[in-house]
């Protein structure tokens, strides 16, 4: 039962990761027609945060950049 139980989150967690490899692939091309140094190592969390306003939330930034 725990064998099962494993495989079985273990193929979901797969099917999720490539969904989401996506996007993430489809930003690096982005970021590269737009002619930035280095897309791969763009960090969209940490650029969000520093540009944040006083009248934003603390979190962010978080939401829209989970990849």
């Amino acid at each position: 039962m725990l064998l099962l139980m494993f495989a079985l989150y273990g193929f979901l967690g797969y099917r999720a990761t490539k969904k989401l490899s996506g996007f993430a692939s489809l930003a690096e091309q982005v970021f590269q027609a737009f002619g930035w140094h280095d897309p791969r190592n763009i960090n969209l969390r940490k650029t969000s945060r520093a540009k944040r306003g006083e009248k934003e939330q603390a979190d962010y930034g978080y939401f829209f950049f989970r990849y």
